[in-house]
Protein backbone atom coordinates (compact mmCIF):
# COMPACT_ATOMS: atom_id res chain seq x y z
CA UNK A 1 0.00 0.00 0.00
CA UNK A 2 1.70 3.40 -0.62
CA UNK A 3 0.85 4.64 2.28
CA UNK A 4 3.06 2.54 3.84
CA UNK A 5 6.15 3.34 1.65
CA UNK A 6 8.29 6.52 0.79
CA UNK A 7 6.03 7.56 -1.45
CA UNK A 8 3.60 10.69 -1.50
CA UNK A 9 2.69 13.55 0.85
CA UNK A 10 3.32 12.69 4.58
CA UNK A 11 0.18 12.53 6.58
CA UNK A 12 -0.87 12.66 10.12
CA UNK A 13 -3.46 11.16 11.91
CA UNK A 14 -4.68 12.62 15.83
CA UNK A 15 -6.52 9.45 17.30
CA UNK A 16 -5.30 5.91 18.04
CA UNK A 17 -9.17 4.59 18.68
CA UNK A 18 -11.33 2.56 16.43
CA UNK A 19 -12.15 5.42 13.92
CA UNK A 20 -8.57 5.97 13.18
CA UNK A 21 -8.09 2.70 11.99
CA UNK A 22 -10.40 3.07 9.41
CA UNK A 23 -9.02 6.66 8.69
CA UNK A 24 -5.83 4.60 7.72
CA UNK A 25 -7.34 2.02 5.67
CA UNK A 26 -8.32 5.43 3.64
CA UNK A 27 -5.30 6.80 3.00
CA UNK A 28 -3.28 3.74 2.29
CA UNK A 29 -5.68 3.34 -0.81
CA UNK A 30 -4.96 7.00 -1.36
CA UNK A 31 -1.36 7.25 -3.73
CA UNK A 32 -0.97 10.75 -3.12
CA UNK A 33 -0.94 10.36 0.78
CA UNK A 34 1.99 8.36 3.19
CA UNK A 35 0.84 8.16 6.77
CA UNK A 36 4.04 9.58 8.77
CA UNK A 37 2.53 8.40 12.61
CA UNK A 38 -0.29 9.09 14.45
CA UNK A 39 -1.19 11.77 17.18
CA UNK A 40 -2.92 10.56 20.65
CA UNK A 41 -3.51 12.75 23.69
CA UNK A 42 -3.99 9.97 25.73
CA UNK A 43 -0.88 9.60 28.56
CA UNK A 44 -1.07 5.72 28.13
CA UNK A 45 -0.85 5.66 24.38
CA UNK A 46 0.85 2.86 22.35
CA UNK A 47 4.18 3.44 20.49
CA UNK A 48 3.22 1.95 17.49
CA UNK A 49 -0.92 1.61 15.98
CA UNK A 50 -1.61 0.01 12.70
CA UNK A 51 1.99 -0.65 12.38
CA UNK A 52 2.64 3.10 12.58
CA UNK A 53 4.80 5.17 14.75
CA UNK A 54 2.67 7.39 17.39
CA UNK A 55 4.51 10.63 17.61
CA UNK A 56 3.58 11.80 20.40
CA UNK A 57 0.44 14.08 21.64
CA UNK A 58 -1.09 17.47 19.59
CA UNK A 59 1.51 19.30 21.33
CA UNK A 60 4.07 17.34 19.72
CA UNK A 61 2.74 18.42 16.27
CA UNK A 62 5.37 21.90 15.99
CA UNK A 63 8.23 19.41 16.65
CA UNK A 64 8.00 16.71 14.62
CA UNK A 65 11.13 17.05 12.52
CA UNK A 66 10.10 15.28 8.73
CA UNK A 67 7.60 17.78 6.68
CA UNK A 68 4.08 17.82 7.33
CA UNK A 69 2.05 18.07 4.73
CA UNK A 70 -1.41 17.65 6.54
CA UNK A 71 -3.30 15.87 9.20
CA UNK A 72 -7.23 14.70 9.82
CA UNK A 73 -8.66 13.62 13.22
CA UNK A 74 -9.29 9.99 13.84
CA UNK A 75 -12.16 10.33 15.82
CA UNK A 76 -15.75 9.15 15.90
CA UNK A 77 -17.29 11.27 17.80
CA UNK A 78 -18.60 14.49 16.59
CA UNK A 79 -18.08 16.70 19.90
CA UNK A 80 -14.93 15.00 20.57
CA UNK A 81 -13.50 15.57 16.98
CA UNK A 82 -14.53 19.39 17.12
CA UNK A 83 -12.69 19.76 20.80
CA UNK A 84 -9.26 18.28 19.33
CA UNK A 85 -9.73 20.62 15.80
CA UNK A 86 -10.20 23.55 18.41
CA UNK A 87 -7.21 22.72 20.27
CA UNK A 88 -4.89 21.87 17.23
CA UNK A 89 -6.46 25.44 15.64
CA UNK A 90 -5.14 27.38 18.64
CA UNK A 91 -1.85 26.26 18.85
CA UNK A 92 -1.20 25.60 15.40
CA UNK A 93 -3.33 27.64 13.53
CA UNK A 94 -1.91 27.66 10.22
CA UNK A 95 -2.03 23.66 9.73
CA UNK A 96 -3.73 22.07 6.92
CA UNK A 97 -6.40 19.29 7.90
CA UNK A 98 -6.63 17.37 4.53
CA UNK A 99 -10.32 15.69 3.29
CA UNK A 100 -9.59 11.88 1.97
CA UNK A 101 -11.97 9.78 0.35
CA UNK A 102 -11.85 6.02 -0.22
CA UNK A 103 -11.35 5.36 -4.04
CA UNK A 104 -14.64 2.96 -3.81
CA UNK A 105 -16.50 6.14 -3.07
CA UNK A 106 -18.47 8.46 -5.51
CA UNK A 107 -18.23 12.03 -4.88
CA UNK A 108 -20.05 14.35 -7.66
CA UNK A 109 -17.61 16.78 -9.16
CA UNK A 110 -20.15 19.91 -8.36
CA UNK A 111 -20.08 18.85 -4.66
CA UNK A 112 -18.58 20.41 -2.10
CA UNK A 113 -16.77 19.06 0.63
CA UNK A 114 -14.66 20.84 3.58
CA UNK A 115 -11.60 20.02 5.04
CA UNK A 116 -10.76 17.33 7.49
CA UNK A 117 -13.86 15.75 6.45
CA UNK A 118 -13.46 11.86 5.41
CA UNK A 119 -15.69 9.39 2.99
CA UNK A 120 -15.55 6.31 3.61
CA UNK A 121 -15.99 3.08 0.92
CA UNK A 122 -19.05 2.92 -1.07
CA UNK A 123 -20.18 6.23 0.40
CA UNK A 124 -22.15 8.34 -2.16
CA UNK A 125 -22.63 11.92 -2.69
CA UNK A 126 -24.74 13.35 -5.49
CA UNK A 127 -24.91 16.88 -7.24
CA UNK A 128 -24.56 20.06 -5.58
CA UNK A 129 -24.33 18.73 -1.83
CA UNK A 130 -22.24 20.79 0.51
CA UNK A 131 -20.13 19.02 3.19
CA UNK A 132 -18.65 21.11 6.12
CA UNK A 133 -15.39 20.91 7.87
CA UNK A 134 -14.48 17.76 9.94
CA UNK A 135 -17.59 15.33 8.59
CA UNK A 136 -18.37 11.91 8.02
CA UNK A 137 -20.17 10.25 5.30
CA UNK A 138 -19.68 6.70 6.35
CA UNK A 139 -19.43 3.00 4.46
CA UNK A 140 -22.59 2.89 2.08
CA UNK A 141 -24.13 5.96 3.30
CA UNK A 142 -26.02 8.06 0.51
CA UNK A 143 -26.01 12.03 0.57
CA UNK A 144 -28.99 13.35 -2.34
CA UNK A 145 -28.84 16.07 -4.32
CA UNK A 146 -28.79 19.05 -2.76
CA UNK A 147 -28.17 18.61 0.75
CA UNK A 148 -26.41 20.75 3.19
CA UNK A 149 -24.26 18.82 6.03
CA UNK A 150 -23.11 21.12 9.14
CA UNK A 151 -19.39 21.21 10.12
CA UNK A 152 -18.59 18.26 12.69
CA UNK A 153 -21.95 16.02 11.60
CA UNK A 154 -21.53 12.60 10.51
CA UNK A 155 -23.77 10.41 8.31
CA UNK A 156 -23.75 6.70 9.65
CA UNK A 157 -22.81 3.50 8.08
CA UNK A 158 -25.78 2.93 5.59
CA UNK A 159 -27.68 6.06 6.23
CA UNK A 160 -29.32 7.74 3.68
CA UNK A 161 -30.28 11.32 3.00
CA UNK A 162 -32.73 11.90 0.49
CA UNK A 163 -32.21 15.19 -1.75
CA UNK A 164 -32.58 18.90 -0.37
CA UNK A 165 -32.04 17.37 3.57
CA UNK A 166 -30.50 19.62 5.61
CA UNK A 167 -28.23 18.89 8.44
CA UNK A 168 -27.02 21.44 11.76
CA UNK A 169 -23.51 21.08 13.23
CA UNK A 170 -22.41 18.51 15.31
CA UNK A 171 -25.39 16.43 14.18
CA UNK A 172 -25.16 12.42 13.70
CA UNK A 173 -27.38 10.28 11.73
CA UNK A 174 -26.96 7.06 13.46
CA UNK A 175 -26.41 3.38 11.27
CA UNK A 176 -29.05 2.73 9.05
CA UNK A 177 -31.18 5.79 9.53
CA UNK A 178 -32.96 7.58 6.68
CA UNK A 179 -34.05 10.91 5.80
CA UNK A 180 -37.02 11.91 3.87
CA UNK A 181 -36.76 14.73 0.86
CA UNK A 182 -36.27 18.66 2.31
CA UNK A 183 -36.28 17.36 5.81
CA UNK A 184 -34.27 19.54 8.41
CA UNK A 185 -32.30 18.77 11.38
CA UNK A 186 -30.78 21.08 13.48
CA UNK A 187 -27.79 21.46 15.56
CA UNK A 188 -26.11 19.22 17.91
CA UNK A 189 -29.09 16.84 17.61
CA UNK A 190 -28.31 13.12 17.22
CA UNK A 191 -30.89 10.62 14.70
CA UNK A 192 -30.56 7.19 16.22
CA UNK A 193 -29.99 4.06 14.38
CA UNK A 194 -32.76 2.80 12.26
CA UNK A 195 -35.10 5.87 12.37
CA UNK A 196 -36.84 7.17 9.68
CA UNK A 197 -37.28 10.63 9.65
CA UNK A 198 -40.84 12.37 8.36
CA UNK A 199 -40.29 15.65 9.46
CA UNK A 200 -38.50 18.63 10.96
CA UNK A 201 -36.39 18.12 14.29
CA UNK A 202 -34.56 21.82 16.07
CA UNK A 203 -31.42 21.10 18.19
CA UNK A 204 -30.12 19.57 21.07
CA UNK A 205 -32.44 16.77 20.60
CA UNK A 206 -32.43 12.82 20.45
CA UNK A 207 -35.25 11.37 17.97
CA UNK A 208 -35.64 7.77 16.64
CA UNK A 209 -38.15 5.71 15.66
CA UNK A 210 -40.08 5.03 12.63
CA UNK A 211 -41.18 7.38 12.52
CA UNK A 212 -39.12 9.27 14.08
CA UNK A 213 -40.01 11.58 17.29
CA UNK A 214 -38.30 13.88 19.31
CA UNK A 215 -37.49 11.25 22.46
CA UNK A 216 -35.11 13.75 24.86
CA UNK A 217 -32.94 16.50 25.16
CA UNK A 218 -29.19 16.44 24.89
CA UNK A 219 -26.08 18.47 26.22
CA UNK A 220 -24.03 19.68 23.47
CA UNK A 221 -21.02 17.89 24.56
CA UNK A 222 -22.88 14.50 25.07
CA UNK A 223 -21.03 11.41 23.41
CA UNK A 224 -23.17 9.34 21.70
CA UNK A 225 -20.93 6.38 20.60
Amino acid sequence: MKGRDGVGKNLIIIGCGGHSKVIVDIIEHMPQFRILGLIDDDPVRPSHFQGYPVLGDTASIKTIKEPVFGGIIGIGDNWSRKKVADVIKKSNPNFPFITIIHPTAYVSPRCHIGAGTAIMAGAIINSDVSIGEHCIVNTLGSVAHDCVIGDYSSVGPGAHLGGNVVIGDNSAVSLGARILHGRTIGDHTVVGAGATVTKDFGDLGVVYGAPAKWIRPRLQEETYL
